[in-house]
């Protein structure tokens, strides 16, 4: 069984959320989710984690995917990559490992 309270501490390590309840909330749907695709024992916390982060940066505004450009006229900042986040990356590289796919280096 995984420890809401070790999930919160691995968002609140990523993230600059720090309402409390809403954190439960989080941690809780992200261990609901992580066990629904498959985590189990120590990789449930880790994975629960990193999607708790993704759930937690989007919430806060603070997505590690935005991107600013500064021109001599005018500045711009925009979230790329759809939404996605280095938190959810890492979570679909889990999941990926966990349901057999594996990262492969082919040299030419």
């Amino acid at each position: 069984m995984v420890d809401v309270q070790n999930v919160i501490k691995r968002i609140k390590r990523n993230t600059k959320l720090d309402d409390e309840e809403l954190l439960t909330e989080i941690a809780q749907d992200a261990i609901d989710n992580s066990t629904a695709d498959g985590f189990t024992g120590s990789k449930l916390e880790i994975a629960a984690g990193w999607l708790g982060s993704h759930y937690a940066s989007l919430i806060s505004g603070a997505n590690s995917n935005v991107k600013k450009q500064t021109l001599a006229v005018m500045s711009v900042e925009y979230q790329s990559n759809d939404g996605s986040s280095t938190y959810l990356v890492e979570y679909e590289r889990m999941r990926d490992l966990l349901n057999g796919e594996s990262n492969q280096v082919e040299f030419i």
